[in-house]
């Protein structure tokens, strides 16, 4: 029974997902939420930095689970040989030159049998390595997920303030418009007039302090 934890069969993902495209093209479409995810996710060094690195663990846990397999090696070998032999005393009379060739293939299978758990234990360690790159990638999608959503609604909300900014100022013009009428047909004061001009700069200035939010 092995004594380490591991993710439900249900959970282990074979391999990284796939990785997002490099270029999304949005021109003459609507910059909605999933297509701005969809430009983050493209986008972002992170994501990639993080789906090469998936695939490097699961490259190392197949180098690794290649040590199961025999290795077979074959050769094909050619000797051409010359023999030279010389009469008595050196003398050249009787001599005589042999020559020979060898040739032929030749193979050889190792197969390694027992190790003392050397390979399991790398192998356990390489896969657990790649459950774990392959979780952060998940993990990292996931966060420029929540982060373009957190953007998008912020936006969304500044823009919301920036309308009502507005409506406030085209409330307090009109405010002013009607307050000078009236100074002008002397049916009210300058005091009036003065709160009402003061009402559309702080107006203002709150209109553009919420457009600096966008």
């Amino acid at each position: 029974r092995r004594d380490y934890w591991q993710p439900e069969a249900a959970c282990k993902p074979a391999e990284p997902l796939a990785l997002p495209p490099a270029h999304v093209d949005i021109a003459n479409q609507e910059l909605t939420l999933p297509v701005l995810v969809d430009i983050a996710l493209s986008n972002n060094p992170a994501t990639r930095a993080a789906w090469y690195n998936a695939e490097s663990a699961a490259a190392r846990l197949g180098e690794t689970n290649s040590q199961y397999y025999p290795q077979v090696t074959g050769n094909f070998a050619i000797d051409r040989d010359k023999v030279r032999s010389v009469g008595l005393n050196g003398q050249s009379a009787g001599a005589t030159t042999t020559y020979s060739t060898f040739y032929g293939p030749s193979i050889e299978i190792n197969y390694l049998l027992w190790n003392f758990g050397k390979n399991y234990a790398q192998t356990e360690s390489d896969r657990q390595a790649l459950y774990s790159a392959n979780y952060l990638y998940n993990q990292q999608i996931q966060n420029v997920i929540f982060a373009t959503e957190i953007a998008y609604f912020n936006y969304d909300a500044a823009q919301g303030f920036v309308d009502a900014a507005q409506a406030t100022l085209n409330d307090a013009n009109t405010a002013y418009k009607a307050a000078d009428q009236r100074l002008t047909a002397g049916l009210g004061t300058t005091q009036e007039e003065r709160q009402a001009f003061a009402q559309v700069q702080s107006a203002q200035f709150q209109l553009e302090q919420s457009q600096a939010q966008v």
